[in-house]
């Protein structure tokens, strides 16, 4: 039975904005790099399915960093090229899992997709799992917080309608702010599974 770690979801926030303080020019940056390159994506055939992992396994890799007070750079946002079938690989899996959970009933398409969201996370941290395993591994952590990470999403919400009226460009402050607030939902729930953390793990700053 997966061990069910309390998570104080305000706690998280506010150690997000902690946590970016004095990184805020380089967060956004690396936020405007994401953008540039997701919508590049949508206009090239094929390539959203290809690339969007190794592109959302380097904002993951970037904003963990940040949630541990690691040194951080731009060139981070492409770290998942250097890894990248296993990258890619996690992308078009979660991607496939997650459609056909909404083609079945959206509740399971939400389901797999919280159930699935630690896997970049885990594949950073443990590179020597296959993706199979990393997404299983996931699963098994998000047993019993589900529903917290749900909450925690939806507490963006006022803000991301905010961004809406700012023309999108508050998107650039918002997504470093929830990007590092679900690193320290991951920190704080990998924590108790002391046969997921790899090398970077034992540098966690609480």
């Amino acid at each position: 039975m997966t061990e069910v770690v309390a998570i104080n979801q305000p706690q998280l926030m506010e150690l997000a904005k902690e946590k970016l303080t004095g990184k805020w020019g380089m967060a956004v940056g690396v936020t405007a790099i994401y953008f540039i390159g997701a919508a590049l994506l949508q206009v090239i055939p094929f390539a959203s399915l290809i690339l969007s992992g190794p592109l959302a396994y380097g904002l993951a890799y970037y904003f963990l960093k940040v949630s541990r007070s690691q040194p951080t750079d731009v060139e981070d946002i492409f770290e998942g090229f250097k890894n990248f079938v296993k990258a890619m690989l996690a992308g078009i899996f979660i991607m496939i899992l997650v459609i056909v959970g909404m083609i079945c009933l959206i509740v399971p398409g939400i389901m797999l997709a919280l159930g699935l969201s630690m896997t970049y996370y885990i594949m950073i941290d443990n590179p020597q799992l296959s993706v199979s395993d990393a997404m299983k591994k996931s699963w098994d952590m998000m047993d019993g917080h589900k529903m917290d990470y749900f909450i925690l999403g939806l507490r963006f919400i006022g803000w991301a309608l905010l961004c809406i009226l700012t023309l999108f460009i508050g998107f650039l402050f918002l997504i470093p702010y929830m990007q590092t607030t679900f690193a320290n939902f991951y920190n704080r729930i990998s924590n108790s599974h002391d046969s997921l953390k790899g090398d970077i793990i034992d540098h966690l700053v609480v």
